[in-house]
């Protein structure tokens, strides 16, 4: 399979109409400080048990900074945040004129980050695992639905469609931003094999592209935003530097 993540040679331009996915691996090897992150951050930083859990918030969310530092042209410490009542961040806009959305998710290594201009966006990605109680959890969290298509599925089938369909469903949550207020079966998504991604019902009026993103064996990662389309381009950070 060919790999789409791409280092650009210089940093990318960002168009309406766009959706850049930014791909990130932590090393627990590399030492982050986190020096560009605000004083917030680097208290929340500490406030982690767990060496690997600590190292990566500073690496995603020092990514973030150096990502939307360049789309603004400005420097990571510039960057500056506010927060909707549900506590999902966006983009003081006086450090830009540019109104530049964005979403970040992490799982095991992995960093996702999701980009556009004036459309909101979600990202999710969770590395796939083992669940002794994934048809609880289901039960618990899909709609009636998507369990009953979830249980039609063999044992070594179900496991990928139930990533397919927390994903997909995370995205689109983490793309309204309303947090717990909206449940997860409160709404429905595709998730047999073969199916493409989609939203099949939902409170929601608005059009929801849902689309799966392609990462490595071992993860499920999906996107969500309110719009008929976007071009996805896929970026690694692999290379980036801080």
């Amino acid at each position: 399979m060919q790999n789409r993540w791409k280092v650009p040679e210089k940093f990318p331009v960002l168009n309406h109409g766009q959706l850049h996915v930014w791909r990130g691996i932590y090393n627990e090897a590399d030492q982050h400080t986190g020096s560009s992150l605000s004083l917030d951050e680097q208290a929340r930083s500490q406030r982690f048990h767990f060496d690997h859990d600590r190292g990566m918030f500073l690496y995603s969310h020092s990514l973030l900074r150096r990502l939307l530092a360049g789309y603004l042209d400005r420097e990571p410490r510039e960057v500056a945040y506010g927060y909707t009542k549900f506590g999902k961040p966006y983009l003081d806009q006086s450090v830009g004129k540019e109104k530049i959305e964005f979403n970040l998710s992490h799982s095991g290594d992995m960093v996702l980050i999701g980009i556009t201009k004036d459309i909101q966006i979600g990202v999710d990605v969770e590395e796939i695992k083992p669940i002794p109680d994934l048809n609880q959890i289901a039960a618990r969290y899909f709609s009636e639905s998507e369990y009953s298509d979830l249980v039609t599925l063999s044992d070594s089938a179900r496991i990928p469609a139930f990533y397919r369909c927390w994903t997909r469903k995370e995205a689109l949550i983490k793309a309204i931003g309303e947090g717990l207020s909206m449940p997860l079966d409160s709404f429905r998504v595709s998730l047999l094999p073969g199916d493409p991604a989609r939203v099949i019902t939902s409170a929601d009026p608005r059009f929801w592209m849902l689309a799966d993103i392609d990462t490595t064996e071992g993860y499920a990662a999906a996107t969500a935003a309110p719009v008929r389309s976007l071009k996805i381009s896929h970026f690694s950070a692999d290379r980036l530097k801080f």
